[in-house]
């Protein structure tokens, strides 16, 4: 029996009038984990998608603010103050990405404070 009849069960085994069994979750578990190691392996063979490259379609210039360290030879902590002081950056989500771009041009010299 559903203790919440209006949010229908999906899975019957789950379903138990005393809650699931401990092996029907470990069971939805595992399924749980092969969906995402599949999504993950899909998302990660798309060409399309270098692993540097914001995916949330904002902006493909932004970079995620490791890569962004590894590609320049910098650390994350200079990323972010100078993406803080000299505006080459923008947090997505509590995540800092730069851009190309806009670092290139400040390491270059030029002010990127109101481009």
């Amino acid at each position: 029996m559903n203790a919440r009849p209006d949010i229908p069960m999906t899975r019957p085994e789950l379903a138990e009038p005393n809650g699931p069994t401990r092996e029907a979750l470990v069971a939805a578990l595992a399924a749980l984990r092969t969906a995402t190691r599949a999504i993950e392996a899909a998302l990660a063979s798309d060409p399309s998608r270098p692993d540097n490259v914001h995916t949330l379609g904002i902006n493909p210039d932004l970079l995620k603010l490791k890569a962004t360290a590894r590609e320049f030879g910098l650390t994350e902590a200079t990323l972010r103050r100078w993406a803080i002081a000299h505006n080459l950056g923008q947090m997505v989500g509590g995540r800092w990405f730069i851009s190309r771009s806009r670092l290139q041009a400040y390491i270059a010299g030029v002010n990127v404070l109101h481009v």
